[in-house]
């Protein structure tokens, strides 16, 4: 009777250990695809559009301090009078930062580079993100292109 109370004790700790990372690892997949899907969007609007409103309709209120809605505005307008139009994308590297052993009100954050192809040449975005409140913010974006060919 003591053994048997010990071994189901003890199954039930596994199962429930299981269980928890089991979760952690469905919710890394969750917040992989959601930060994923918001930088390819933000990304692609802004390019595609000239327009930074929905960039910084997410921007992180620290990064929104460091890069003011009118100086993110130039800033794309800038890039893609120099590049030409959004022609697509090719390839996105990066992932969020979810832990397996999650802890409430612990920050996560996602970080991507994003190679575009524009109509002069092609370019890599890079986006930072940071999830709080349920929400993603843009903490980074920057377009990283190459020099004018001479």
């Amino acid at each position: 009777m003591k053994n048997s109370r010990l071994l189901s004790g003890l199954l039930t700790s596994l199962f429930l250990i299981l269980v928890y990372f089991a979760w952690g690892a469905f919710s890394k997949y969750r917040n992989d695809a959601s930060s994923s899907e918001l930088a390819l969007s933000l990304t692609e609007n802004a390019l595609t559009s000239a327009n930074a409103e929905e960039l910084n309709s997410y921007a992180h209120t620290e990064w929104a301090q460091q890069m003011p809605a009118p100086n993110m505005q130039r800033y794309i307008e800038r890039y893609v009078d120099r590049l030409g139009t959004f022609q697509g994308m090719t390839a996105i590297t990066g992932s969020s930062d979810s832990p397996l052993l999650l802890v409430p009100g612990q920050a996560i954050s996602a970080s991507y580079i994003i190679e575009l192809r524009m109509e002069n040449q092609p370019v890599s975005a890079f986006v930072d993100l940071v999830k709080e409140r349920g929400r993603w913010w843009v903490t980074r974006f920057r377009v990283n292109a190459p020099p004018p060919e001479a």
